[in-house]
């Protein structure tokens, strides 16, 4: 599929530097960027408790910071 879009030229130009420190052409970086909110998305998809879930896998091995913030 081909889409067309307008851009200012101070955002393609921006876009274009995003790419080029990427070593990307204009069009992949573009392609990866809106893959990316599409694959985004779609893992971002969870039900309440996957969602609880992921939360305590990703808190496991942290220290425990009760209390930490006295003032």
């Amino acid at each position: 599929m081909t889409v067309t879009i307008d851009l200012r030229p101070e955002v393609e130009a921006g876009l274009a530097t995003l790419a080029a420190e990427q070593g990307l052409s204009l069009a992949q970086y573009v392609r990866r960027v809106l893959e990316g909110q599409v694959a985004g998305r779609e893992q971002a998809v969870l039900s309440p408790g996957e969602r609880a879930a992921a939360w305590r896998d990703s808190a496991k091995g942290l220290p425990n910071t009760r209390g930490a913030n006295k003032f």
